[in-house]
C-alpha cells in the first residue's frame, strides 16, 4: 500500500513538473567603448531581450553603435536597431539581429541606408575584473543591394557587456 501511495505521489509530482510553465529570458545588455584591430573605437549601447513562454517569443530592446572619425574627410558611422527579431544565448555568448539603419557621414553629407544589423557579443568578465576583455562584433547588410556594408569587431575597453539567461516557473 505504501509503495502504491508513493508511486501515485511520484506520478503526480512528475505531472506537475511537466505542466509547469517555463519562462526563459535571454538578454544581451551593456554599454561602453570597443577598439578594433586597426585602433579605431566605437561606442555601443545594447539592451536586447528575448522572452520565451511556452512556444511564444517576445523581442524587446534597442542597439546603437557610433564610430566617429577625427577627420572630416573620413567617414563616421552610426547604426541603430529599434528591436531585434532574433536572439540566442549560449553560456557567455549572445547574438541578435533585426532591421536597422546605417548612417554614413562624410563632412556635412549624411547618407542613410536601411538593412539588417547582426550583433554578437562575448561576456568574459565584468568591468574592473581581471581576465580577457568582452568582445563585440557588428555587421550591417543593406536591403536590396550589396553596398554599403559595415563591419566592426573589437574588444571592450571601457564599460561592460552582459550576456544572460534566466529561467522562471
Amino acid at each position: 500500500m505504501k509503495v502504491r501511495s508513493f508511486a501515485v505521489a511520484a506520478l503526480l509530482a512528475a505531472s506537475a513538473l511537466v505542466l509547469a510553465t517555463l519562462i526563459r529570458t535571454d538578454a544581451i545588455r551593456g554599454r561602453g567603448m570597443a577598439r578594433n584591430a586597426e585602433g579605431r573605437s566605437a561606442s555601443f549601447s545594447s539592451a536586447a531581450t528575448k522572452i520565451t513562454h511556452n512556444d511564444a517569443k517576445t523581442f524587446q530592446g534597442v542597439f546603437e553603435l557610433s564610430q566617429m572619425s577625427a577627420l572630416a574627410s573620413q567617414p563616421s558611422f552610426s547604426l541603430r536597431m529599434a528591436q531585434p527579431d532574433e536572439l540566442t544565448v549560449t553560456n557567455n555568448v549572445g547574438s541578435f539581429a533585426g532591421p536597422g539603419v546605417l548612417r554614413v557621414t562624410v563632412g556635412a553629407v549624411t547618407n542613410t541606408y536601411e538593412g539588417r544589423i547582426a550583433v554578437s557579443g562575448v561576456s568574459n568578465r565584468h568591468a574592473g575584473e581581471a581576465g580577457d576583455p568582452d568582445t563585440i562584433e557588428v555587421n550591417f547588410r543593406p536591403n536590396g543591394s550589396t553596398t554599403p556594408t559595415y563591419h566592426f569587431a573589437g574588444q571592450v575597453f571601457d564599460g561592460d557587456l552582459e550576456v544572460s539567461s534566466l529561467f522562471s516557473y
